[in-house]
């Protein structure tokens, strides 16, 4: 028996859909998908877990893991090591987290913060110069996709989920980060954080003095949207894959397309026309409307998605 399991930053309303981003992935990892399993079982026994395969599972394992993974990095930076965190949330907020971050900070590394809405976490702290940025991205879009990156020189670990920063986030509700293993969409999404630390038209920065200010492009330098900026990149991409695919004969009158891999054919229909149906040796289908995704890659097993309307 395979399993198959998605799990987002977001909620599956269709309103949220249509005015907020976020992050997908869908994968058929067996322990992933065992460990959202265990999950539901969890919650539906109302029976502590022992324990999780990959996942991050709050309320029961959640802070302790990223704890861990903000100390693998000040440890890092201690030793001499370049070392850096990236955090994309809606609330940054946690005592126990920010202080971490501090100490991170302290030891040599970057920390780099987007933050929809509050944060408690202060740049400008004597003695840390520029280690510590956080900014803000208000475009079209709500940009709801909670990231956290932590990187050295050896080693880059990625998750993605639904958790902010905050206590009732991490100490009492059911949240889950997952992480992204592949190279590859790693690199993706490392694209995505790219694209918001460049914006400079609905970027904002907090100083030393919590003082929120616009960022403001260089003189004669035109404006940067990263939501723009990735919106037209998806559809470049999706235009690239209907190409490959109608190259390859697969492109069917309702929408349907087959994927030859490694020797099988997988066939898949489209509901709506606009769709753009991809299948992997692996045996797995996502859809991806080319109207709402702004970053979509596959790797043989799994698949991430950025949405916007």
């Amino acid at each position: 028996m395979r399993r198959y399991a998605h799990i987002g930053t977001g909620n599956y309303h269709s309103s949220n859909a249509s005015n907020y981003e976020d992050l997908g992935l869908f994968t058929a990892d067996d322990e992933i998908a065992a460990d959202v399993a265990d999950v539901f079982n969890a919650v539906t026994s109302r029976t502590p877990p022992l324990g999780f395969r990959k996942l991050l599972v709050g309320p029961w394992y959640l802070r302790d893991g990223v704890v861990r993974e903000i100390g693998r990095i000040t440890a890092a930076a201690l030793a001499g090591t370049p070392a850096r965190i990236r955090i994309k949330v809606n609330s940054l907020v946690d005592p126990e987290i920010v202080d971490a971050l501090y100490d991170a900070a302290t030891a040599g590394a970057s920390v780099e913060v987007v933050a929809r809405g509050i944060c408690v976490l202060k740049p400008g702290r004597p003695a840390l110069g520029d280690r510590i940025t956080v900014r803000s991205v208000l475009g079209r879009f709500l940009e709801h996709s909670r990231i956290l990156w932590f990187e050295t020189d050896e080693e880059v670990s990625v998750w993605i989920g639904s958790a902010d920063l905050m206590p009732r986030n991490l100490d009492h509700r059911v949240e889950v980060l997952v992480p992204i293993e592949d190279a590859r969409m790693r690199a993706e999404i490392g694209r995505v954080l790219d694209a918001l630390g460049a914006d400079t038209r609905f970027a904002w920065t907090l100083d030393r003095h919590e003082k929120w200010k616009r960022v403001e492009p260089e003189p004669g330098v035109a404006r940067i949207s990263a939501q723009e900026a990735l919106m037209q990149r998806a559809v470049r991409r999706a235009k690239r894959a209907e190409r490959q695919s109608r190259r390859g004969n697969v492109c069917g009158s309702e929408g349907s397309i087959e994927s030859t891999a490694s020797g099988r054919t997988h066939s898949f229909r489209s509901s709506t026309p606009s769709a753009l149906e991809t299948a992997s040796s692996s045996g797995f289908a996502h859809v991806c409307s080319m109207r709402r995704s702004a970053a979509v890659m596959s790797s043989g097993r799994a698949r991430v998605t950025r949405k916007m309307s």
